[in-house]
């Protein structure tokens, strides 16, 4: 449910149809896992490294996405 929600941007009334819960439950639950989530995203998540590989860099193939 968690996933659908935000995969498919659906909102909690229409969730509630799909899976046949309450609002109240599937807020409820969102919210668990939603901070579940938060609490380990600094083990999971980092910053994304912006330099480009050398061998892409020198591969004339890719030349036109790095000018």
């Amino acid at each position: 449910m968690f996933l659908i929600t935000l995969g498919h941007d659906q909102r909690n009334r229409r969730t509630q149809y799909d899976f046949q819960h309450s609002g109240q439950t599937l807020s409820k639950y969102f919210n668990l896992i939603l901070k579940a989530i938060l609490r380990i995203a600094h083990e999971y998540v980092g910053r994304r490294d912006d330099t480009t590989p050398a061998r892409v860099r020198g591969d004339p193939r890719f030349f036109p996405y790095f000018k």
